[in-house]
């Protein structure tokens, strides 16, 4: 994200910071230093007024890097030149490639990373599912030239989740926080469902990663007294553009019908309440 302010010289006016501010040295001084390269602080002249900062770009994230760690498992094999190269990222309307980066070399029982970087079309919030390729240059000993391969990965799959960072609360923060959300009148939503889960461990840790949320309060571990009645797990996360999000988590066991789970989402934004909750159901 990019934010920019701007600054007058002896012939500014405005409401910003004046001779009489304590932080007006400062900010002078720094003024100037970034400016020196192009004007001599002489003919520029003292700062009289510094606007305030004005974003120029969205706070969501705007570019998606994909890391792909690659790691050379064949025996008197050189692996040169190595690229990964998506399918279906145009014809999904949502994104496109603006850059990528390869990996020179790899000999047999190295790793290294290639990276691609996918700008979004819009402002939203996507979902997407791209095709995988590894294509590289095989050298064997001996070989100097080599020959072109390439090899299919699994899909890579962008959720919900991948915009959700987990935070850690201090203990007895999250129900300061919930009730906090309510009061200043943000945003809720409730769900219901029943998940494939056959114990109260696995819905926990798939609730974690499906959300990307942290565990609060201990929630995280389950007790012999809670798994005999159901388990409450308390998440909490930072949505892209630092939005703070609460997720309250009701779980049970139904031998007839397996895992129940109701799902209730905070957050100052609906919109974004209505997405978490969606995460579930991918």
């Amino acid at each position: 994200e990019t934010e920019a302010s701007t600054g007058s010289g002896p012939r500014g006016s405005g409401n910003g910071a004046g001779n009489g501010d304590a932080s007006y040295g400062d900010a002078q001084q720094e003024f100037l230093n970034a400016l020196s390269p192009l004007i001599s602080s002489s003919d520029l002249g003292p700062l009289l007024h510094s606007s305030r900062g004005q974003m120029l770009t969205e706070q969501e994230a705007e570019y998606r890097v994909l890391e792909f760690v690659v790691t050379n498992t064949l025996e008197d094999v050189e692996l040169d030149n190595i690229t990964v190269k998506l399918s279906g990222v145009d014809e999904s309307g949502l994104f496109r490639e603006i850059g990528e980066l390869g990996i020179a070399t790899l000999t047999y029982g190295d790793a290294a990373s290639a990276y691609m970087v996918l700008q979004k079309m819009d402002g939203g919030i996507h979902c997407a599912r791209f095709g995988a390729c590894l294509e590289y240059t095989v050298k064997e000993d001996g070989d100097d030239i080599g020959y072109k391969d390439e090899y299919p990965v699994e899909d890579i799959t962008l959720t919900i989740g991948d915009h959700i960072s987990p935070r850690g609360l201090p203990p007895g923060q999250f129900r300061q926080g919930w009730e906090a959300m309510h009061a200043q009148g943000g945003g809720e939503t409730t769900a219901k469902h029943i998940l494939g889960y056959k114990t109260l461990e696995q819905a926990i840790k798939g609730l974690q990663t499906s959300l990307n949320c942290e565990p609060c309060d201990g929630s995280g571990v389950i007790s012999d007294e809670t798994a005999a009645r159901g388990h409450t797990l308390l998440l909490c996360g930072t949505f892209a553009g630092g939005m703070t999000v609460l997720v309250k988590c009701l779980l049970g066991i139904d031998p007839s019908r397996g895992c129940l789970l109701k799902l209730s989402v905070r957050a100052k934004s609906q919109a974004v309440t209505e997405l978490v909750a969606r995460a579930v159901e991918e």
